[in-house]
């Protein structure tokens, strides 16, 4: 009861959850040119899910995966690839748009294919064991295209799940998640997962699914986090929150209304490119 009289509270007087302010990129997250001054790299069309496989760079452009500095193609999978991770023992599993991982070698020959309900919409894996991949599914409601509408519908549906390579038993150790986008596999064993929504970083522990926040109210969106050989980490985010889309967040009628009449390619939402249109 006190919880809720507060969350009216704070909706009435602007503050707390209901605030539409939000951090600035400063300190260790302020902008710079690093990517601008990087060295040339190699020419792709719309890459992404980049992984370091058999000892060379692997990534996914579409449905198509390529290897190497000279872009050889390595697979083209039956629909757009979401997601992808490497294990110790050489395998690469591959997440599919339309659903369902499949494991290949490191030739590309398939080896298992696994189908089941909760292995849609995968944002990000990572291998805990050679036979033991952690799944995070971003919403069990939107499809991963629809990743927009899952935020501007306030939706936490999104789970982590266990899925056992061998037998193809999968277990749900985590639900009710903001769109969980990215996963690390922590030094002691716990699960480190960028709960996009909530903009903050969780702790999962593997065992019991206990959670526990360890960096909040994050000036951006998080995305994929990948450690660093110097013991640190690289998270990914990909898109800034700002005051504009916070307010709209907490008018739900408002929200209704565009999403009905507006085309989702001019929603007020984050966006992965911009001025490109006009009617933006």
């Amino acid at each position: 009861m006190m919880q809720m009289i507060k969350s009216r509270l704070d909706q009435f007087l602007g503050r707390g959850h209901a605030a539409v302010t939000v951090p600035s990129l400063d300190g260790a997250l302020k902008p710079n040119n690093r990517l601008e001054l990087a060295a040339e790299g190699i020419s792709g069309d719309a890459p992404d899910n980049l992984v370091l496989f058999n000892g060379q760079p692997v990534w996914s452009e579409g449905a198509l995966i390529f290897s190497g500095m000279d872009k050889t193609l390595l697979v083209q999978m039956k629909s757009d690839v979401t997601a992808m991770a490497v294990s110790t023992a050489g395998d690469l599993a591959v997440a599919l748009l339309e659903g369902g991982i499949e494991v290949l070698d490191v030739k590309g020959k398939l080896k298992k294919s696994f189908t089941a309900p909760e292995l849609s919409c995968v944002t990000s894996m990572v291998f805990e064991a050679p036979e033991t991949l952690v799944v995070a599914v971003g919403s069990t409601v939107n499809l991963i295209t629809d990743w927009a509408r899952d935020l501007l519908e306030q939706r936490s549906s999104g789970q982590i799940v266990v899925l056992d390579t061998i037998s193809g038993h999968s277990n749900v150790i985590a639900n009710n998640l903001a769109f969980p986008s990215g996963l690390l596999l922590a030094a002691d064993g716990s699960l480190i997962v960028s709960e996009a929504w909530a903009c903050q970083l969780l702790q999962i522990e593997l065992s019991s699914g206990q959670k526990t926040s360890v960096m909040e109210d994050l000036p951006a969106y998080p995305g994929r986090i990948h450690s660093s050989q110097d013991g640190g980490y690289w998270i990914c985010m990909f898109a800034p929150r700002s005051p504009l889309i916070e307010f709209i967040l907490r008018e739900p009628a408002y929200r209704t209304e565009m999403m009905a009449e507006v085309d989702p390619e001019f929603w007020i939402a984050p966006a992965l490119r911009s001025g490109y249109s006009f009617h933006e």
